[in-house]
């Protein structure tokens, strides 16, 4: 009763203000803002709040750039990007999935989506079936794509064909350096992993798709 007491209050003195105003003949002008800048802008506004660990604000841009008339595969993709860095991967997934939806042949977002269930442990044949398909999508990107591979075998228990991985994406690599030590760092731990539980018998190659993509 208290609260519905005090907002009527509120509303009579506002209506009481206004009365007052209009009798001077000073009535109160609504100014809308119009947003002065373009999809492309917001974009880049949103990839520099992301590159400072602002994450709401960086979300809150590609949300203008959205409404904007700014590209959904792409947007999408930078919003699956924030999420995963929040590590809100239930978000990341349903951004990185709206992203494919516009566009199935985006290759990082593929990428990315399997990263997403390699994060998880879950969903690892799908998340291979993914990355293959980012590879035959987006072969100058390879490289990388191998090293999110390896580490989907390695994850599955299957070091043979992580060492492989790595090894092929060391022999693409471009001059990256961090990214060649990276790759040394993942291989010395497959060989480290090997040596103390010998496996069986393995393909030690990527063979052939079998996923039918």
């Amino acid at each position: 009763m208290t609260a519905d007491l005090i907002k009527g209050g509120r509303l009579i003195l506002f209506f009481s203000l206004l009365l007052g105003l209009t009798g001077c003949g000073t009535v109160p002008k609504i100014i809308f803002l119009k947003d002065p800048l373009s999809s492309e802008e917001h974009l880049r506004l949103g990839l520099s709040y992301e590159g400072q660990g602002q994450w709401d604000l960086a979300l809150s841009e590609y949300e203008a750039a959205l409404k904007k008339g700014g590209s959904p595969s792409v947007i999408y993709g930078y919003r699956g990007n924030v999420y995963f860095s929040k590590k809100d991967y239930a978000s990341a997934k349903d951004a990185y999935q709206k992203s494919l939806s516009e566009n199935p042949q985006n290759g990082p977002v593929l990428n990315n989506l399997a990263f997403v269930y390699l994060v998880q442990k879950k969903n690892l044949k799908e998340a291979e079936r993914l990355i293959r398909s980012a590879i035959e999508i987006d072969p100058s990107r390879k490289p990388y794509y191998l090293d999110t591979l390896g580490t989907v075998f390695l994850e599955r228990d299957e070091p043979d064909l992580a060492l492989s991985a790595y090894r092929e994406a060391e022999a693409l690599a471009p001059g990256d350096l961090a990214f060649l030590r990276h790759l040394e760092t993942h291989q010395k731990r497959v060989l480290d992993l090997m040596e103390k539980t010998p496996s069986g018998e393995g393909d030690s190659s990527l063979g052939e798709e079998t996923d039918g993509f």
